[in-house]
């Protein structure tokens, strides 16, 4: 019988095998009570004077099994952040390597005029890709679903737009999708956020003052939009264009470390 604090017998003890316990009086184990009499400077809980008001003796012979059912909950739980992480990692790269695609191939068709329509409908099919893999991600949050579609419903606004160039409905049509644009890069950058929060605190941050930096040019655009009779409103077009930009490429940045991040947490 090996000696315990808390007076119990080891070779009783039905979880002892399981939890592979060498008995809390041999080494320093995870038993409070084995700890609460090394601190107190006692042999036993017996020659402690609070042993029957405490609630930990109290509960002795079922604490075995607490601790067993919390290292297994620790251990599913640890198993399930690799899981996460491997599939967000991946999801991650997707959107980086896209919005790659997509500011490559937006860049390319402001210089090259002439395959302007080829150019729209590349950068049409990368951001459907975009938000079709924002959607997948909903799993680990909600509001990446939202992403997405309002993303789809920009995409399906921009094809018209294709190929009717000027007037009242290209202008409005560019509002709203402006808009949509907007909305659905909040729930972007916040679902972000979201699961980074419990990984990295400080990354999680980052991705809410981007969402603040877009709002400001995406809002310099509407405007820009709203004010095209004037000379204004071609230069706050330019502005919130050229800001969109600069926020996409911290975007790109922020994506990249997400994905190193979620990749280290699915080895660990």
């Amino acid at each position: 019988m090996n000696e315990t604090y808390c007076g119990k017998s080891c070779e009783l003890c039905g979880v002892r095998t399981e939890m592979d316990c060498p008995g809390c009086a041999a080494v320093q184990g995870e038993c409070d009570l084995a700890r609460c009499c090394q601190e107190k400077g006692h042999t036993t809980c017996a020659s402690c004077t609070h042993n029957i008001q405490c609630e930990q003796y109290q509960g002795r012979d079922h604490a075995p099994q607490a601790r067993l059912e919390k290292k297994k909950a620790e251990l599913e739980h640890q198993q399930n952040l690799k899981k996460r992480g491997v599939f967000l990692s991946r999801q991650m790269r997707t959107l980086f390597w896209v919005m790659i695609c997509i500011n490559v191939v937006s860049l390319v068709g402001e210089w090259a005029s002439n395959s302007s329509v080829v150019g729209k409908s590349l950068e049409i099919i990368f951001q459907a890709i975009y938000a079709l893999t924002l959607m997948q991600m909903a799993t680990e949050c909600g509001a990446y679903r939202k992403a997405g579609m309002l993303q789809l419903v920009s995409v399906f606004m921009d094809i018209p737009m294709m190929f009717h160039q000027g007037g009242i409905s290209t202008t409005l049509l560019s509002m709203i999708s402006a808009v949509l644009c907007m909305v659905s890069g909040y729930f972007e950058f916040m679902s972000h956020s979201t699961v980074l929060r419990d990984v990295d605190e400080a990354q999680s941050q980052k991705w809410r003052k981007l969402w603040y930096w877009l709002i400001g040019f995406q809002c310099a655009t509407v405007l820009g939009i709203l004010l095209t009779i004037v000379y204004i409103g071609v230069v706050m077009i330019m502005v919130g264009a050229i800001g969109v930009l600069v926020v996409s490429i911290f975007a790109m940045v922020y994506l990249y470390r997400c994905a190193q991040i979620f990749r280290n947490l699915g080895v660990e």
